[in-house]
């Protein structure tokens, strides 16, 4: 018996003064995959940093541009400090 592939889910997290927000997108739904490199667009506006990897086992690593096949995405907002 074969299984069909199952659609692969991205998970965006952005941290901000009440925790945090998140985002889930289906790789293979374009309006959702716009709602979240929307969402990662404005975040990036406001200064805050990203960080993803293709897996959510993999490091993650600092990212620029929004890639819907990342399974996990994390933004961050500026340290401001000292």
């Amino acid at each position: 018996m074969e299984k069909t592939p199952q659609s692969r889910i991205g998970e965006m997290s952005v941290m901000d003064r009440t925790g945090h927000t998140q985002l889930k997108w289906n790789m293979d739904r374009m309006e959702e995959i716009l709602a979240a490199q929307d969402m990662f667009s404005r975040s990036i506006a406001k200064g805050y940093s990203a960080f993803g990897s293709k897996s959510k086992a993999a490091p993650k690593h600092t990212i620029q541009e929004f890639d819907a096949s990342m399974e996990e995405i994390v933004l961050v907002p500026r340290i401001i400090g000292g």
